[in-house]
């Protein structure tokens, strides 16, 4: 919900003052004075800001947008919570943004925004005899799958579209899970 402040300014004021005199030709009379006034108003509100968000693909990348549509009595000026002084702002990571928006003639609007995540990627690990399953159950598909020896940081396996390795030896392990959208997410395990 939208709180919308109007303020009425007084732009013109004109006032006319007429007396009419009536004679009939007995000589009575009446006088009549009448007085109008005209008034000219203009209705000044807060700027009137609407948002395209487009959220952050994943978690660590900066790639979110906020672009602002303004209306009201321009030209604007603006004020982000990250510092920003433009009308629209870009390379956001999830999280919350507040702006204010200024008129020439220094009515304000305060409006809130989320950039969030489009899908964040998360997995789940499943061990069973020294196999590994590794089930997505988030980001965007297709996913490239990479095992590495936690203690080499060597490649044990090159990247693969499965989320299944066989015959693991024991010993720890980071398997690393990469989906369309760039979006990486590393996972530990050891296998006894």
């Amino acid at each position: 919900m939208m709180d919308i402040k109007i303020l009425i300014k007084k732009e013109k004021y004109i006032c006319h003052t007429y007396t009419m005199i009536f004679r009939d030709m007995k000589k009575y009379f009446a006088v009549l004075f009448f007085t109008y006034f005209i008034f000219s108003f203009s209705i000044i509100a807060q700027p009137n800001v609407r948002a395209i968000v487009k959220n952050a693909s994943c978690a660590g990348k900066n790639d979110g947008i906020i672009e602002l549509e303004v209306s009201g009595n321009g030209p604007f000026k603006f004020k982000w919570s990250n510092g920003k002084q433009f009308q629209n702002i870009k390379n956001l990571s999830e999280g919350n943004y507040e702006v204010e928006v200024f008129d020439k003639t220094g009515k304000i609007t305060t409006s809130k925004y989320e950039v969030k995540l489009i899908n964040n990627l998360a997995i789940q690990i499943l061990l069973e005899n020294k196999n590994l399953e590794v089930k997505v159950l988030g980001g965007v598909s297709p996913y490239n799958f990479t095992l590495y020896d936690s203690n080499s940081n060597q490649k044990i396996n090159p990247s693969q579209t499965s989320g299944i390795f066989q015959n693991l030896s024991s010993g720890n392990y980071t398997i690393a899970i990469k989906d369309s959208n760039g979006c990486v997410m590393l996972e530990g395990f050891e296998i006894n």
